[in-house]
Order: structure tokens, then sequence, then C-alpha cells
């Protein structure tokens, strides 16, 4: 079962998607919550991108999709 809550989702165990490594830190989501980054649409754990599950911000771009575009200015 998955639940979303404003892009950030949370599955359930029994998921098929819980040993799934999508986040940068190379770590499986192992029952995390995560975001999505609107530009290259990984999934991030909260924690990685130092995001509180009390202010999940509306657009998140990733730190290396924020990077990527601080560069090419």
């Amino acid at each position: 079962m998955t639940l979303q809550f404003n892009k950030i989702f949370i599955f359930l165990t029994g998921d098929d998607s819980w040993d799934l490594i999508t986040c940068y830190c190379g770590k499986p989501f192992a029952g995390r919550p995560m975001i999505e980054c609107n530009q290259c649409s990984v999934w991030v754990h909260l924690s990685c991108a130092k995001i509180k599950k009390s202010n999940v911000p509306d657009i998140f771009n990733c730190h290396k999709c924020r990077d990527s575009r601080r560069s090419s200015h």
C-alpha cells in the first residue's frame, strides 16, 4: 500500500519497493519518507534533502539539479 502526501510517498511494509535505491545517498527506501525532484524525478529521502515532514515544499529540486542550474548561469 502507498500513501501520498503532497509529493511525499510513504510505502507501507510488504511493498516491493522496500529495498529500492533511488536516493543519491545510495541507501534503500527502507520505509523512510521520500520526495520527488521536480526536475529529474529522482526520489530523495527527506532526511538526505534536509526537509522536515512538517515543512515540505511544493516544488523541490534535488541538490544535483540545483548545482547544475547554478553552474550553467
